[in-house]
């Protein structure tokens, strides 16, 4: 009956157990003796699981170099594992936390170093780490920490802390010396105010109103409404 147990075995305790059960097909490894599972090996040069129903697709793949993918039927051979979200998911891979305080974490490991980007499961905090040493987070409400863990104000949106030492910088590099270096403050007009350094001539500009307003050239003079100076004779 669909209920009864096909074994296939080589006289011993452990084998397979072929059953049916609840509408649900089961093939078992077990050691039948004392029910505990035991390791199965599937050997083939690839290997396809065929979900769905009436039509069958793609659920596991792996090839013969151990690539695997999901949802695919071939893996590039410069990937170990790829996965194709269909067009009516939301995401192609989800990560839980154990719910018991502990972080769900994506770990990369160079040989040298441990990489991981996680979620906080007390504060819905994304965090990346360096060796279990927090780098960078985007906490639950977009505010960015670059070495810092904690903000003072919903208002701030970015914080930048030295991890050690009593000195933090933050540098905005042009490309070459004839570009320009700048920080804008915006409104519907992106850049309606900005401080900016002009690399050619190396001089500091002031900008409000989206217009410059004042500069310090290289010489240290302060021109106010004016880009060069103005000589008079008299």
């Amino acid at each position: 009956s669909p209920a009864t147990k096909f074994v296939v075995s080589n006289g011993g305790a452990e084998g397979l157990e072929f059953a049916y059960a609840s509408s649900v097909n089961e093939i078992n490894s077990i050691n039948r003796s004392n029910s505990a599972r035991v390791p199965l090996e599937i050997v083939g040069q690839t290997f396809k699981v065929l979900t769905g129903n009436p039509s069958l697709n793609t659920g596991l793949f792996q090839d013969s170099s151990g690539n695997v993918g999901i949802n695919v039927t071939s893996v590039n051979s410069t990937r170990k594992l790829e996965i194709k979200q269909p067009a009516s998911y939301a995401a192609a891979l989800r990560i839980f936390a154990d719910g018991n305080g502990n972080d769900g974490v994506i770990q990369w490991f160079s040989g040298l170093s441990q990489y991981e980007i996680g979620i906080t499961q007390g504060t819905d905090a994304l965090k990346f780490n360096r060796d279990s040493s927090e780098l960078m987070r985007i906490d639950s409400l977009g505010r960015v920490g670059i070495g810092a863990t904690s903000f003072n104000d919903t208002r701030e949106r970015l914080r930048i802390q030295s991890p050690s030492g009593s000195d933090t910088f933050v540098t905005i590099k042009a490309p070459s010396n004839s570009g320009e270096s700048a920080l804008f403050f915006g409104d519907s007009d992106f850049n309606r105010g900005a401080v900016s350094y002009e690399h050619s001539g190396d001089n500091m500009l002031f900008r409000t109103n989206d217009a410059e307003k004042m500069r310090i050239d290289s010489s240290g003079r302060l021109l106010i409404g004016n880009t060069s100076t103005i000589t008079t004779n008299g």
